[in-house]
């Protein structure tokens, strides 16, 4: 068996593999073991030579065709390398129906397919392919098991991912021979989800998900059953909690206080621990907030290792989603954090609207108990802003002037308008003083453009 291990790989002996082994048996140690040392053995060589990994593949295949047949038979039996490519045929159709009574396989692969054509498609030379990473992944993770006994073999592997993926084709053995090549060539390599539960009874070949979570405790804690229950079989998450309210926003049904976004990330973080990925591997999960929430100092440490750790969540990635409309306004205009509570639609909205970009400003809204016919203490609410800063003026300095004071440092406009309800002839251009700026506005009200 060893021999036939390094056989086609250069520069590769099995003395070395012989010699570690050795100190690894004792009396009655079983035939399994044996196995599982020399593989063990050729393993730690591959820092030495590159090309022990090929060995310590064709070592855990060759424990792998033996487990595999034995159970597909119900008894005994083991085959070469040599000896599979005639055998693998007769072996497909077996692991298929197998497969199939043991609930492990959708049914319509034995009814709907010709497992006798498929089975003299499959290219057993292709297993000597692989690395020993490669295929010690396949075997802790992929192959399909019963009690811990794995009956499905690389080349049957790829054949069976195939098959799910051309069930509603037309021509179904053509397309799934396609498929198989494809994929057992190292070509194309479908994702784990794909590779999980193609051909399965639950077929579901979606990679990601992603999700906005509501403010509200109902949407929360659906999302997060949701969550789970995607990540059963094997889809990895991808949350936006930009809507939840902030820490310290009030909750009109308790009339308390809001604890934030991040203990429900907590849950979150060990909701993807407590279910995983069906068992099979860890729970990927990410959540999203945008750089503009209340909470985005605290979600910025989640991950760190110091702290609360009840306010940590190490087992999630998190991810600072910065919109474009935000740096736009930090270049522009200082704006704060603020709570998706207290400004309502900012999730909603986009820069293409002008109704978001008066949700940044920090300035309080207008009374609504201010007189309506005193024009001068009111807020200006035409649209138009300081073409050098894009900041809009705030108050009314007389009927027929506006002051307002422009971002940049030291400087003061003055915009020299008409009344704001009076016409005005287009003809008739506003005129400006400032120290900040190098030519005057050419159009009034509206977008201002730089002449000069």
């Amino acid at each position: 068996m060893v021999h036939e291990a390094c056989a086609g790989t250069a520069d590769v002996s099995p003395e070395p593999i012989i010699e570690e082994s050795v100190r690894n048996l004792y009396d009655g140690v079983p035939e399994a073991d044996v196995a599982t040392a020399l593989t063990m053995s050729a393993r730690t060589l591959i820092e030495r030579e590159p090309n022990y990994s090929y060995v310590a593949a064709r070592l855990l295949l060759d424990h792998l065709r033996r487990e595999a047949l034995s159970f597909v038979y119900g008894q005994p039996r083991e085959a070469t390398a040599e000896e599979m490519g005639e055998a693998y045929a007769d072996y497909f159709a077996r692991y298929i129906q197998r497969g199939v009574e043991l609930e492990r396989l959708d049914p319509k692969l034995s009814v709907e397919y010709d497992l006798e054509a498929l089975g003299q498609a499959i290219r057993p030379g292709r297993d000597t392919q692989f690395t020993y990473l490669g295929l010690q992944t396949l075997y802790d993770r992929y192959f399909i098991h019963h009690g811990d006994v794995r009956f499905e073999l690389p080349q049957a592997f790829f054949m069976r991912v195939a098959m799910g993926l051309a069930i509603h084709e037309v021509e179904r053995e053509a397309r799934t021979i396609e498929f198989y090549n494809l994929l057992s060539s190292f070509d194309f390599m479908s994702s784990t989800p794909t590779l999980f539960n193609s051909g399965t009874l639950r077929p579901q070949l979606s990679s990601c998900y992603l999700t906005t979570v509501p403010d509200d405790l109902y949407g929360i804690f659906d999302s997060i059953k949701d969550d789970a229950m995607l990540s059963k079989f094997a889809g990895g998450l991808g949350n936006d909690w930009s809507r939840v309210r902030a820490m310290g926003a009030h909750i009109k049904g308790t009339n308390g206080k809001s604890q934030g976004v991040v203990p429900f990330l907590k849950v979150a973080n060990d909701t993807a621990v407590a279910v995983n990925q069906g068992g099979k591997r860890k729970g990927a999960m990410c959540a999203y907030l945008e750089t503009w929430h209340l909470d985005i100092e605290e979600f910025i440490e989640l991950r760190k290792n110091t702290g609360d750790d009840r306010r940590r969540t190490h087992d999630m990635n998190t991810a600072n989603w910065i919109p474009d409309l935000f740096m736009k306004r930090v270049a522009r205009t200082p704006s704060g954090p603020c709570s998706p509570r207290t400004r309502p639609g900012i999730c909603t909205t986009w820069s293409g609207r002008p109704s978001r970009p008066a949700m940044w400003s920090t300035r309080p809204r207008p009374s609504a108990a201010r007189s309506a016919t005193s024009r001068r203490s009111r807020p200006w609410t035409c649209g138009a802003r300081c073409w050098a800063c894009s900041m809009r003026p705030a108050t009314h300095g007389s009927p027929s002037r506006i002051r307002a004071t422009c971002a940049l440092p030291n400087s003061t406009r003055v915009w020299s308008i008409p009344p704001i309800c009076a016409p005005r002839s287009p003809s008739t251009p506003p005129t400006t003083r400032s120290p900040c700026a190098t030519s005057a506005p050419s159009t009034w009200p509206g977008t201002w453009t730089r002449t000069g």
